[in-house]
């Protein structure tokens, strides 16, 4: 098989409810990548979904060390944190994540390419989570809030799943 393929086909199977076989499909695309921060995360939510937090945890540290910015991994460590009831790690881990993402350079913009003419800012919102979830309760507000306003909000979902919010 490919190895791009085994990459996918393990996501694929866990969407499906397979989680022996994505777990075996997952631990090989782990090894094969070892330095893919998303195999390593991917095999860790396995784990964690097969209830091997210490695995998970393994799997999501190892994700963070090849690039330490790679936000599933991280978002991971807070939710394992917090299913285990180490409130103190899930809010230390949290922090820290808002640390390094505050310091890294390459998230600033350093060349802005705008029409100064246009008197309306527009702006967008990406996530997958827009629905009965803290983000999807929070961002209705913000949005809600510029209704009237020189700010023109788009919001895009990148799933497709709806639900009342």
């Amino acid at each position: 098989m490919v190895e791009i393929e085994t990459k996918l086909l393990g996501l694929f199977l866990r969407k499906e409810g397979r989680l022996s076989e994505a777990e075996s499909v997952c631990e090989r695309a782990s090894q094969i990548f070892p330095l893919d921060a998303e195999c390593q995360n991917n095999y860790g939510v396995i784990q964690m979904e097969r209830g091997d937090l210490r695995q998970a945890e393994t799997q999501f540290l190892k994700a963070v060390a090849i690039d330490e910015c790679f936000l599933p991994a991280q978002t991971n460590l807070v939710k394992l944190a917090r299913l285990t009831g180490k409130k103190d790690d899930e809010y230390r881990l949290a922090k820290r994540f808002g640390e390094i993402v505050k310091h890294r350079r390459d998230f600033r913009y350093t060349a802005w390419n705008s029409d100064l003419s246009i008197k309306n800012i527009r702006v967008g919102f990406v996530s997958g989570d827009f629905r009965s979830h803290p983000v999807g309760f929070f961002l209705n507000n913000v949005i809600h809030a510029f209704i009237g306003s020189s700010v023109e909000t788009i919001a895009f979902s990148s799933t497709s799943f709806e639900d009342d919010v």
